[in-house]
């Protein structure tokens, strides 16, 4: 098979706490390191799937779905409440783009929702947070590829089928 190796050498002098100094270096390559291969790694998928039974359409699912997961009056999922902020996700909706999980103090954006009358879907992403202190809370989590896509389709008989997909790296 076709691979690389990741050589890193460094050399440092310190006056004092070269041990500290030495167990910080050693930590911040590993972590690098990880990023490196986590990054250039295949994704991992995770799926959801569920049928709602209920006489309504794919839109209206994702409308109560936005409500639910995607807006500070849902129930969210099981964490902390998030904080919301940006722009309205539809036009009549309380749901916004942007929230930011506490923990891990990630920030989540839909990118894109759309509906026809037989489907809905919801995009939505992992921002980047770096430059920030935020990067450094997320460092033991190293995501950084996290694309969430929720499809809402109409069943054949009148129900909705659900397909959550999260692709991670």
């Amino acid at each position: 098979g076709s691979g690389c190796e990741l050589v890193w050498t460094v050399q440092f002098q310190v006056l004092r706490w070269k041990p500290f100094y030495q167990l910080l270096t050693e930590w911040t390559l590993s972590t690098a390191a990880n990023t490196v291969k986590e990054a250039t790694a295949t994704p991992r998928v995770f799926t959801a799937t569920a049928n709602i039974n209920a006489q309504v359409s794919p839109d209206a699912a994702l409308k109560e779905w936005l409500a639910f997961i995607w807006s500070s009056e849902g129930g969210g999922l099981p964490l902390p409440s998030p904080l919301f902020f940006g722009d309205k996700v539809l036009d009549d909706e309380a749901a916004l783009e942007t929230l930011v999980r506490i923990p891990p103090l990630i920030t989540e954006r839909i990118l894109n929702a759309t509906a026809t009358e037989s489907s809905a879907q919801i995009l939505y992403r992992l921002e980047t947070a770096t430059g920030s202190v935020k990067t450094w809370l997320n460092t033991p989590f190293l995501l950084h590829t996290h694309i969430g896509r929720v499809d809402f389709t109409a069943a054949t008989d009148g129900t909705i089928d659900v397909l959550w997909e999260v692709e991670a790296r």
